[in-house]
């Protein structure tokens, strides 16, 4: 019996590439797209998919509360986080909340299908995590965090899921314009110049 997958992504040029990946596979079929979160959520529960490929970024709510939806369903996809963020900084968070997988989007075909075969065999397929010692290394000291206002922290947790300015502000009750103004702030005090770089301290300083 072929393998169901629902393919979440908001690029509607990615979604139709993972089709075209899949599309020569008897043995797995694509059963549908959501183009955020909010709808991939619905679709899992609806068409009871057992693979999902899932990006981090999505319209709605984001991949990282997806997941935290799914983990609360008694039957949910085994899912793949499928994103342009890097493995370093995002793999051990959404492992930790259900992941099955995590695939980089400069995956090529090959990497893509071997992943998905691995893990409908009941693998956990993560890339190989930085070494222990130099994590130490780079670890940040508490005091940083210390600097932070309490609205501040609650913006880095957000940005840091994952959700885009708009969702940020509205569960906060402020406006994007603030939300900015914070994630400028933030930026500035923890001297990092990307999300990325922001998801990787708040990793070191045991925020996520």
């Amino acid at each position: 019996m072929p393998c169901t997958l629902l393919i979440a992504d908001d690029h509607w040029v990615v979604r139709q590439a993972l089709r075209t990946v899949v599309a020569g596979r008897p043995d797995l079929i694509v059963v549908g797209e959501a183009a955020d979160g909010f709808q991939a959520v619905e679709l899992s529960d609806k068409l009871k998919p057992d693979l999902m490929l899932l990006d981090i970024s999505l319209p709605g709510i984001s991949g990282m509360q997806v997941l935290e939806q799914l983990n609360t369903r008694a039957v949910s996809p085994a899912v793949i986080v499928f994103t342009m963020h890097p493995a370093d900084q995002y793999a051990r968070h959404v492992r930790s909340l259900g992941a099955k997988g995590f695939l980089s989007k400069d995956s090529d075909a090959g990497t893509i299908l071997i992943t998905l075969d691995r893990i409908m065999k009941g693998e956990i397929v993560f890339p190989l995590q930085p070494n222990p010692e130099k994590t130490r290394r780079k670890q940040a000291p508490r005091r940083t965090v210390d600097l932070l206002s309490k609205r501040e922290e609650e913006v880095l947790r957000g940005l840091v899921r994952g959700e885009r300015n708009a969702a940020i502000a509205q569960h906060l009750g402020i406006s994007s314009k603030t939300i900015s103004t914070y994630r400028r702030r933030l930026f500035e005090k923890l001297n990092v110049e990307n999300n990325a770089e922001l998801v990787a301290f708040a990793t070191r300083s045991g925020l996520i």
